[in-house]
């Protein structure tokens, strides 16, 4: 009576066996599907850059007034797009250099209403406004007890900094418009981390995370 038992559950074995090797979607197994996805073509608006303007070297940075930037470092120039088709465009030169009113880089900015706050050389921070289509120099100052700027936002009156600090830390400043540091949001020891990035909610709070 043993022997006939054991090939009844041999065979249900080899049975079930079978099953799932050919037909195991129907056990919850085999290939998954994807996930449906809704089609957002119809949400989008293409427009290439205007011939000759795709510059690979162009580093796009965002909407300011209606229009797209772009920083085009060999140039020390920021490019401005017409948001709507990209047709119209306009460059603003930066004079290149180390003094006061020159800028060695336009790759790191922020900017809110007519100002715009540009970090190099360290913790060095330059202000121009933007009036008339045209950038008039507004000032130099720098981020005390900070070595290199990595990021900054502006939001209202407040100036958010993350840097390296000259105590090897790397700290979130909330600093005036100015930059002279008012709060130390929160400060971590090596190794960064990771790249932070700046946004605010629907009510006008700051928001940021580590990418």
């Amino acid at each position: 009576m043993i022997f006939p038992l054991r090939s009844k559950t041999a065979f249900l074995l080899l049975f079930f066996c079978f099953l799932l090797t050919f037909h195991s979607s129907a056990f919850g197994g085999g290939k998954k599907r994807t996930p449906y996805q809704r089609d957002i073509t119809p949400f989008l608006s293409i427009h290439p850059l205007p011939p000759g303007e795709d510059h690979p070297k162009m580093e796009y940075k965002g909407l300011f007034r209606g229009h797209h930037i772009f920083v085009f470092p060999d140039l020390n120039a920021l490019v401005f797009f017409d948001k709507k088709d990209l047709s119209q465009k306009k460059y603003y030169y930066f004079i290149r250099g180390q003094e006061e009113g020159q800028l060695s880089r336009l790759s790191l900015f922020t900017a809110s209403d007519s100002s715009f706050w540009f970090a190099d050389q360290g913790n060095r921070l330059t202000r121009f406004e933007y009036r008339e289509d045209s950038f008039t120099y507004a000032g130099t100052s720098y981020v005390p007890g900070v070595r290199q700027i990595l990021n900054l936002y502006v939001l209202g009156n407040d100036l958010w900094v993350f840097g390296s600090t000259i105590r090897g830390n790397f700290s979130l400043l909330r600093c005036t418009l100015m930059g002279s540091p008012v709060e130390e949001i929160f400060s971590s020891s090596p190794p960064i981390p990771g790249n932070i990035l700046f946004g605010r909610d629907s009510e006008g709070n700051l928001l940021y995370t580590f990418q």
